[in-house]
């Protein structure tokens, strides 16, 4: 639920940021997230349905890098704003859609999948002619270290992937995080070490 919320500030702001650049005043606010999130609080968690083509889920970590975002293609390119967007394709690891929306002039328009948008190398096989519906994430580029070059700003992937540049810094080491023992009375939890 937390990743759904945090998804719809980010594409709220992205949305609202994106129509104030290009002069128009949005009817779809955080205010309109907030209460999307409160609704959304009150009822079961449901996992969102995948209707991920097995071929996508069955690609080996190989094949999924040589998937490639075409950056011709990214969002915003030709809108004159400082940012753009590139979308993660689904499939190997991120199997869960992650739909996308964007607000234009203060109406949620969705961001539709279409194979166009990548460049698929010659590790990836032929795949099912229907593509997938959804992406699995989301990157921004901004030109952070040059003026001639749209760096990787931050990355959203799957449910708990995320990550974030600063100017004149390097992505290190990748890692998810883990609580060991976290709520449990001290002695209660599985021991590390024997």
């Amino acid at each position: 639920m937390k990743w759904a919320v945090r998804g719809a500030r980010v594409a709220c702001v992205l949305g609202t940021l994106y129509a104030m650049l290009a002069g128009a005043k949005p009817s779809f606010t955080a205010e309109t997230v907030r209460e999307r999130a409160r609704e959304l609080a009150h009822r079961p968690y449901q996992a969102p349905a995948s209707t991920l083509p097995s071929a996508y889920a069955q690609l080996s970590y190989d094949q999924y890098r040589d998937i490639r975002y075409r950056p011709e293609r990214a969002w915003w390119r030709d809108a004159g704003l400082p940012f753009q967007a590139q979308f993660f394709h689904p499939g190997f690891l991120y199997t869960s859609p992650v739909t996308l929306h964007e607000v234009e002039g203060g109406n949620v328009v969705p961001v539709r999948f279409s194979p166009d948008l990548f460049a698929y190398g010659s590790l990836v096989k032929e795949l099912p002619p229907a593509p997938p519906d959804s992406f699995a994430g989301f990157r921004l580029t901004y030109p952070l270290n040059r003026p001639d070059h749209f760096d990787e700003v931050v990355s959203f992937l799957g449910a708990s992937y995320f990550r974030a540049l600063g100017r004149g810094n390097v992505y290190g080491l990748s890692a998810r995080g883990l609580a060991i023992e976290h709520g449990a009375p001290p002695g209660r939890g599985v021991p590390l070490v024997p």
